[in-house]
Protein backbone atom coordinates (compact mmCIF):
# COMPACT_ATOMS: atom_id res chain seq x y z
CA UNK A 1 0.00 0.00 0.00
CA UNK A 2 1.46 3.33 -1.05
CA UNK A 3 1.11 6.17 1.42
CA UNK A 4 0.87 9.59 -0.18
CA UNK A 5 -0.36 13.11 0.51
CA UNK A 6 -1.92 15.56 -1.93
CA UNK A 7 -0.84 19.17 -1.39
CA UNK A 8 -2.12 22.36 -3.04
CA UNK A 9 0.24 24.84 -4.70
CA UNK A 10 3.40 23.47 -3.07
CA UNK A 11 6.25 25.90 -2.51
CA UNK A 12 9.08 23.38 -2.83
CA UNK A 13 10.43 23.82 -6.33
CA UNK A 14 11.49 20.17 -6.55
CA UNK A 15 7.89 18.95 -6.75
CA UNK A 16 7.00 20.85 -9.91
CA UNK A 17 10.44 20.11 -11.36
CA UNK A 18 9.81 16.38 -10.91
CA UNK A 19 6.31 16.53 -12.45
CA UNK A 20 7.63 18.55 -15.37
CA UNK A 21 10.41 16.03 -16.01
CA UNK A 22 7.96 13.14 -15.86
CA UNK A 23 5.30 14.56 -18.18
CA UNK A 24 7.72 15.58 -20.93
CA UNK A 25 9.39 12.16 -20.90
CA UNK A 26 6.60 9.69 -20.02
CA UNK A 27 3.76 11.43 -21.89
CA UNK A 28 5.60 13.73 -24.33
CA UNK A 29 3.34 16.58 -23.17
CA UNK A 30 4.51 20.03 -24.14
CA UNK A 31 5.23 21.89 -20.93
CA UNK A 32 8.00 24.23 -19.89
CA UNK A 33 9.82 24.76 -16.59
CA UNK A 34 8.10 28.17 -16.34
CA UNK A 35 4.51 26.90 -16.46
CA UNK A 36 3.77 26.56 -12.76
CA UNK A 37 5.02 30.03 -11.88
CA UNK A 38 3.17 31.59 -14.80
CA UNK A 39 -0.08 29.83 -13.84
CA UNK A 40 0.22 30.95 -10.21
CA UNK A 41 1.20 34.53 -10.96
CA UNK A 42 -1.18 34.84 -13.90
CA UNK A 43 -4.34 33.46 -12.31
CA UNK A 44 -3.58 34.10 -8.62
CA UNK A 45 -6.05 32.53 -6.21
CA UNK A 46 -8.10 31.18 -9.11
CA UNK A 47 -5.41 28.59 -9.90
CA UNK A 48 -4.48 25.46 -7.93
CA UNK A 49 -1.90 22.82 -8.72
CA UNK A 50 -2.44 19.60 -6.80
CA UNK A 51 0.65 17.43 -6.29
CA UNK A 52 0.61 13.88 -4.90
CA UNK A 53 3.73 13.24 -2.81
CA UNK A 54 5.06 9.86 -1.72
CA UNK A 55 5.19 10.07 2.08
CA UNK A 56 8.24 7.82 2.27
CA UNK A 57 10.45 9.38 -0.41
CA UNK A 58 9.08 12.94 -0.43
CA UNK A 59 8.97 12.75 -4.22
CA UNK A 60 6.17 14.09 -6.44
CA UNK A 61 4.31 11.19 -8.04
CA UNK A 62 1.26 12.82 -9.64
CA UNK A 63 -0.56 16.04 -10.40
CA UNK A 64 -3.74 17.77 -11.48
CA UNK A 65 -4.79 21.42 -11.65
CA UNK A 66 -7.85 23.64 -11.79
CA UNK A 67 -8.27 27.19 -13.04
CA UNK A 68 -11.38 29.22 -12.25
CA UNK A 69 -12.44 31.71 -14.90
CA UNK A 70 -14.66 34.60 -13.90
CA UNK A 71 -17.00 36.74 -15.97
CA UNK A 72 -16.25 40.44 -16.32
CA UNK A 73 -18.49 41.20 -13.34
CA UNK A 74 -16.46 38.80 -11.16
CA UNK A 75 -19.02 36.01 -11.10
CA UNK A 76 -18.03 32.38 -11.64
CA UNK A 77 -18.02 31.27 -15.26
CA UNK A 78 -15.96 28.11 -15.85
CA UNK A 79 -13.42 25.87 -14.15
CA UNK A 80 -10.79 24.47 -16.52
CA UNK A 81 -9.32 21.21 -15.22
CA UNK A 82 -6.11 19.62 -16.44
CA UNK A 83 -2.60 18.31 -15.83
CA UNK A 84 -3.89 14.94 -14.58
CA UNK A 85 -0.84 12.71 -14.44
CA UNK A 86 0.51 9.86 -12.35
CA UNK A 87 4.08 8.56 -12.45
CA UNK A 88 3.90 5.25 -14.39
CA UNK A 89 5.65 3.51 -11.47
CA UNK A 90 2.72 4.43 -9.19
CA UNK A 91 -0.23 3.69 -11.45
CA UNK A 92 -2.86 1.20 -10.38
CA UNK A 93 -3.23 2.57 -6.86
CA UNK A 94 -6.14 4.98 -7.52
CA UNK A 95 -3.89 8.01 -7.13
CA UNK A 96 -5.22 9.38 -10.40
CA UNK A 97 -8.79 9.13 -9.14
CA UNK A 98 -7.87 11.05 -6.00
CA UNK A 99 -6.24 13.77 -8.11
CA UNK A 100 -9.27 13.88 -10.43
CA UNK A 101 -11.51 14.31 -7.38
CA UNK A 102 -9.48 17.40 -6.52
CA UNK A 103 -9.83 19.09 -9.91
CA UNK A 104 -13.46 18.11 -10.44
CA UNK A 105 -14.82 20.88 -8.22
CA UNK A 106 -15.38 24.57 -8.79
CA UNK A 107 -17.84 26.34 -11.05
CA UNK A 108 -21.04 24.52 -12.11
CA UNK A 109 -19.64 24.39 -15.63
CA UNK A 110 -16.25 22.72 -15.80
CA UNK A 111 -14.12 21.71 -18.76
CA UNK A 112 -11.16 19.53 -19.54
CA UNK A 113 -9.30 18.29 -22.59
CA UNK A 114 -9.16 14.49 -22.62
CA UNK A 115 -7.18 11.93 -24.54
CA UNK A 116 -9.54 9.46 -26.26
CA UNK A 117 -8.77 6.62 -23.84
CA UNK A 118 -9.97 8.74 -20.87
CA UNK A 119 -12.92 10.52 -22.47
CA UNK A 120 -15.65 8.06 -21.47
CA UNK A 121 -14.35 7.76 -17.93
CA UNK A 122 -14.39 11.52 -17.43
CA UNK A 123 -17.93 11.64 -18.80
CA UNK A 124 -19.30 8.77 -16.70
CA UNK A 125 -17.41 9.24 -13.43
CA UNK A 126 -16.95 13.00 -13.22
CA UNK A 127 -19.79 14.39 -15.29
CA UNK A 128 -17.79 15.83 -18.19
CA UNK A 129 -20.43 14.52 -20.57
CA UNK A 130 -21.15 17.54 -22.78
CA UNK A 131 -18.91 16.92 -25.78
CA UNK A 132 -19.13 19.07 -28.94
CA UNK A 133 -18.99 17.43 -32.34
CA UNK A 134 -16.38 19.98 -33.40
CA UNK A 135 -13.51 18.67 -31.36
CA UNK A 136 -9.77 18.88 -31.11
CA UNK A 137 -6.81 17.51 -32.95
CA UNK A 138 -3.08 18.00 -32.47
CA UNK A 139 -0.54 17.92 -35.25
CA UNK A 140 3.22 17.51 -35.11
CA UNK A 141 5.25 18.69 -38.09
CA UNK A 142 8.94 18.08 -38.67
CA UNK A 143 10.69 21.44 -38.72
CA UNK A 144 12.77 20.50 -41.73
CA UNK A 145 9.58 19.89 -43.72
CA UNK A 146 8.41 23.50 -43.38
CA UNK A 147 9.15 25.79 -46.32
CA UNK A 148 10.45 28.85 -44.51
CA UNK A 149 11.60 30.50 -47.72
CA UNK A 150 8.16 30.89 -49.21
CA UNK A 151 7.40 34.39 -50.47
CA UNK A 152 3.93 35.41 -49.29
CA UNK A 153 1.82 38.06 -50.93
CA UNK A 154 2.00 41.38 -49.05
CA UNK A 155 -0.84 41.93 -46.61
CA UNK A 156 -3.39 44.55 -47.61
CA UNK A 157 -4.09 47.13 -44.89
CA UNK A 158 -2.29 45.07 -42.25
CA UNK A 159 1.22 44.35 -41.02
CA UNK A 160 2.94 41.84 -38.74
CA UNK A 161 5.47 42.77 -36.09
CA UNK A 162 6.67 42.02 -32.57
CA UNK A 163 4.60 43.37 -29.70
CA UNK A 164 5.83 46.28 -27.61
CA UNK A 165 4.69 47.49 -24.20
CA UNK A 166 2.21 49.98 -25.64
CA UNK A 167 0.42 47.18 -27.49
CA UNK A 168 -0.72 45.24 -24.44
CA UNK A 169 -4.02 47.03 -23.79
CA UNK A 170 -5.02 46.26 -27.38
CA UNK A 171 -3.80 42.67 -27.05
CA UNK A 172 -5.87 42.23 -23.89
CA UNK A 173 -8.92 43.59 -25.71
CA UNK A 174 -8.38 41.17 -28.59
CA UNK A 175 -7.87 38.22 -26.26
CA UNK A 176 -11.11 39.06 -24.43
CA UNK A 177 -12.86 39.15 -27.79
CA UNK A 178 -11.69 35.61 -28.47
CA UNK A 179 -12.77 34.38 -25.02
CA UNK A 180 -16.01 36.42 -25.21
CA UNK A 181 -16.96 36.00 -21.57
CA UNK A 182 -13.83 36.33 -19.45
CA UNK A 183 -10.40 37.92 -19.27
CA UNK A 184 -6.97 36.49 -18.49
CA UNK A 185 -4.88 39.62 -18.96
CA UNK A 186 -2.09 38.99 -16.47
CA UNK A 187 -1.69 35.36 -17.47
CA UNK A 188 -1.56 36.06 -21.20
CA UNK A 189 1.15 38.71 -20.87
CA UNK A 190 3.34 36.50 -18.66
CA UNK A 191 2.73 33.56 -20.97
CA UNK A 192 3.60 35.40 -24.18
CA UNK A 193 6.74 37.05 -22.79
CA UNK A 194 8.32 34.03 -21.09
CA UNK A 195 11.88 32.93 -21.95
CA UNK A 196 12.36 31.12 -25.27
CA UNK A 197 9.09 32.39 -26.70
CA UNK A 198 8.49 34.47 -29.81
CA UNK A 199 5.32 36.50 -30.13
CA UNK A 200 3.98 38.29 -33.19
CA UNK A 201 0.91 40.47 -33.64
CA UNK A 202 -0.94 41.65 -36.73
CA UNK A 203 -2.14 45.27 -36.86
CA UNK A 204 -4.63 46.72 -39.34
CA UNK A 205 -4.60 50.22 -40.83
CA UNK A 206 -6.67 51.51 -37.90
CA UNK A 207 -4.07 50.19 -35.43
CA UNK A 208 -6.35 47.37 -34.24
CA UNK A 209 -5.10 43.86 -33.44
CA UNK A 210 -6.27 41.40 -36.11
CA UNK A 211 -4.18 38.39 -35.14
CA UNK A 212 -1.61 37.01 -32.71
CA UNK A 213 0.81 34.08 -32.82
CA UNK A 214 3.08 32.77 -30.08
CA UNK A 215 5.65 30.01 -30.49
CA UNK A 216 7.30 28.54 -27.39
CA UNK A 217 10.44 26.44 -27.45
CA UNK A 218 11.39 23.50 -25.25
CA UNK A 219 15.03 22.69 -25.84
CA UNK A 220 14.95 19.49 -23.78
CA UNK A 221 12.20 18.08 -25.99
CA UNK A 222 13.54 19.70 -29.15
CA UNK A 223 9.97 20.76 -29.69
CA UNK A 224 8.05 23.97 -30.42
CA UNK A 225 4.43 24.68 -29.54
CA UNK A 226 2.26 27.25 -31.34
CA UNK A 227 -0.48 29.07 -29.43
CA UNK A 228 -2.32 31.24 -28.81
CA UNK A 229 -2.66 31.63 -32.56
CA UNK A 230 -5.67 33.60 -33.78
CA UNK A 231 -6.08 35.46 -37.08
CA UNK A 232 -8.93 37.23 -38.84
CA UNK A 233 -7.98 35.98 -42.33
CA UNK A 234 -5.92 33.08 -43.74
CA UNK A 235 -3.45 35.57 -45.22
CA UNK A 236 -2.84 37.13 -41.81
CA UNK A 237 -2.43 33.66 -40.29
CA UNK A 238 0.16 32.68 -42.90
CA UNK A 239 2.22 35.81 -42.27
CA UNK A 240 2.00 35.49 -38.48
CA UNK A 241 3.06 31.85 -38.51
CA UNK A 242 5.99 32.36 -40.85
CA UNK A 243 7.18 35.45 -39.00
CA UNK A 244 7.01 33.82 -35.56
CA UNK A 245 8.78 30.61 -36.59
CA UNK A 246 11.54 32.47 -38.45
CA UNK A 247 12.15 34.53 -35.31
CA UNK A 248 13.54 31.46 -33.49
CA UNK A 249 17.33 31.97 -33.61
CA UNK A 250 18.29 28.29 -33.18
CA UNK A 251 15.45 26.75 -35.17
CA UNK A 252 17.69 24.04 -36.64
CA UNK A 253 18.11 22.58 -33.13
CA UNK A 254 14.43 21.57 -32.98
CA UNK A 255 12.80 18.48 -34.44
CA UNK A 256 9.09 19.36 -34.51
CA UNK A 257 6.49 22.07 -34.19
CA UNK A 258 3.05 21.39 -32.70
CA UNK A 259 -0.36 23.00 -33.08
CA UNK A 260 -3.69 22.09 -31.41
CA UNK A 261 -6.96 23.18 -33.02
CA UNK A 262 -10.56 22.22 -33.74
CA UNK A 263 -12.04 20.23 -36.60
CA UNK A 264 -13.55 23.35 -38.19
CA UNK A 265 -10.45 25.48 -37.63
CA UNK A 266 -8.73 26.53 -40.89
CA UNK A 267 -5.35 25.38 -39.57
CA UNK A 268 -4.65 22.49 -41.92
CA UNK A 269 -5.43 24.56 -45.00
CA UNK A 270 -3.11 27.29 -43.76
CA UNK A 271 -0.31 24.81 -43.09
CA UNK A 272 -0.56 23.43 -46.63
CA UNK A 273 0.95 26.71 -47.75
CA UNK A 274 4.22 25.68 -46.07
CA UNK A 275 4.09 21.89 -45.77
CA UNK A 276 3.34 19.09 -48.22
CA UNK A 277 0.21 17.03 -47.57
CA UNK A 278 2.17 13.86 -46.79
CA UNK A 279 3.97 15.70 -43.98
CA UNK A 280 0.70 16.73 -42.30
CA UNK A 281 -0.41 13.24 -41.25
CA UNK A 282 0.97 13.00 -37.69
CA UNK A 283 -2.25 13.98 -35.94
CA UNK A 284 -3.77 13.01 -32.60
CA UNK A 285 -7.31 13.56 -31.40
CA UNK A 286 -8.47 15.04 -28.11
CA UNK A 287 -11.87 15.86 -26.68
CA UNK A 288 -12.85 19.08 -24.96
CA UNK A 289 -15.63 18.16 -22.54
CA UNK A 290 -17.94 20.18 -20.29
CA UNK A 291 -20.11 19.34 -17.30
CA UNK A 292 -23.03 21.73 -17.86
CA UNK A 293 -22.86 23.65 -21.11
CA UNK A 294 -20.77 23.54 -24.27
CA UNK A 295 -19.04 26.86 -24.83
CA UNK A 296 -19.12 27.96 -28.45
CA UNK A 297 -15.66 28.91 -29.66
CA UNK A 298 -14.61 31.16 -32.59
CA UNK A 299 -13.02 28.30 -34.51
CA UNK A 300 -13.03 30.17 -37.82
CA UNK A 301 -10.20 32.37 -36.52
CA UNK A 302 -8.65 29.88 -34.07
CA UNK A 303 -5.53 28.31 -35.56
CA UNK A 304 -4.08 26.86 -32.34
CA UNK A 305 -5.21 26.95 -28.72
CA UNK A 306 -3.08 28.50 -26.00
CA UNK A 307 -2.37 25.25 -24.13
CA UNK A 308 -4.20 22.23 -22.72
CA UNK A 309 -3.79 22.53 -18.96
CA UNK A 310 -5.51 25.79 -17.99
CA UNK A 311 -7.10 27.04 -21.20
CA UNK A 312 -9.93 25.95 -23.45
CA UNK A 313 -9.05 28.34 -26.29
Amino acid sequence: MISYTIVSNPTKEKYWKRIYELVITAEKWFNTPNDYQIWRDGFGEDFTLFIAIDDETDEAIGSSCSTHYRAHDGSEFLTASGMLFVDPAYRGHKIGMALADKFSVGCPNRSLIAVPSMSKKYAKTYGYDKIPEDNMRDIEIKVDKINLYLTLSPLVNASVRSANEADWPKIFEYDRKMLKYVQRDKFIKLYCTQPHSYYKIAIDSSDNIVGVCLVRCNHEMKSIYTGPFYAETPEIAENLFLSAVKEIPDLSNFDEIRLAFYKTSPTLEMLKKFVNDEDLTNTHFHYIQFTKEIIQLPTSVLYSVTENDCCYI
